[in-house]
């Protein structure tokens, strides 16, 4: 049910799928070159927003924001759904 043009909320929703963890953390500069995205950063980001927005859209992930890790790093965080 993802939407045309999502390429990026697929690779995240697969993503997500290899780990039960119900929250998840990807570093950015981990993940731009796992989804083989060349441009720049902010438009990585730019994309990245829009893949988030879409899994929140149809309940796949509770929320996902990009945030500061403990380090000063930019991460992805993923809360997923529970469960039923």
């Amino acid at each position: 049910k993802i939407g045309r043009g999502q390429d990026m909320a697929k690779t995240l929703q697969r993503l997500l799928s290899t780990s039960a963890d119900p929250v998840q953390y990807y570093a950015l500069d981990w993940l731009k070159p796992k989804m083989e995205y060349s441009g720049r950063m902010r438009d990585f980001f730019d994309s990245l927003t829009r893949a988030v927005r879409e899994l929140e859209r149809l309940e796949i992930i509770a929320q996902g924001r990009v945030q500061d890790s403990t380090k000063g790093k930019r991460q992805l965080v993923l809360w997923l759904l529970p469960v039923a």
